[in-house]
């Protein structure tokens, strides 16, 4: 067993380093990495499969020292120039195999599911929305800085708390996800913040 650390460093790259605890973790020889991005293709990085090429990509497999890997949309295009694989698919059904140029790894909700995770629930998502977040701090830096005799401006006030209180319904179902339904819908609602933040969609509800 052992435990994944996924991060999204920036727009465009993804890593992940395997912590072990004990000598029997780290000699697995077994590990894979099932990664689903925002645009929902699954890259299954598997130590027992495809080995070579996730290597060309950016991966590192050992069973006596550190198992990391980093991949960024060149270094994908490097393992992977073609389809003459069976590890990067366009959705999660593998319905058509993709060659790495054609892996988007953009902002959103990706998913992680590592077969060798000590944690109880191994599948989780992980969210990468820093144009997200920015936008709602220029509206929060508003809503401090423009007022009038300390009294809040509505209009951005609104917008604030609508954006704010969605985001944190978001955060609060990809915490609780347990399968690619969960994400998909996250990445919905993500798109539907997004689309709010950019005023070309409002968020309403009914009470």
């Amino acid at each position: 067993m052992g435990y994944l650390r996924f991060l999204v460093p920036s727009t465009g790259t993804i890593n992940g380093v395997k912590y072990v605890l004990s000598s029997s973790e780290q000699a697995q020889a077994d590990d894979r990495y099932d990664i689903v991005t925002p645009g929902g293709q699954l890259l299954e990085i598997d130590e027992a499969e495809d080995a070579s090429l996730w290597a060309a990509a950016g991966a590192v497999f050992s069973t006596t020292g550190i198992e990391a890997w980093e991949f960024t949309t060149p270094s994908l295009t490097t393992g992977f120039p073609d389809t003459s694989h069976t590890s990067i698919y366009s959705d999660t059904t593998k319905s058509t195999v993709i060659a790495g140029a054609s892996v988007s790894l953009g902002e959103g909700a990706y998913s992680v599911n590592y077969n060798n995770d000590t944690a109880v629930t191994p599948y989780r998502l992980h969210l990468h929305v820093p144009t997200i977040l920015s936008a709602i701090d220029t509206l929060a830096s508003s809503v401090i800085n423009c007022q009038c005799d300390c009294s809040i401006y509505a209009p951005t006030s609104q917008k604030y708390i609508k954006a704010r209180a969605y985001l944190d319904l978001i955060t609060y179902k990809a915490t609780n996800a347990t399968d690619e339904a969960g994400r998909a819908e996250v990445q919905t609602m993500l798109t539907t913040l997004t689309n709010f933040l950019e005023g070309t969609n409002e968020l309403c509800g009914s009470c």
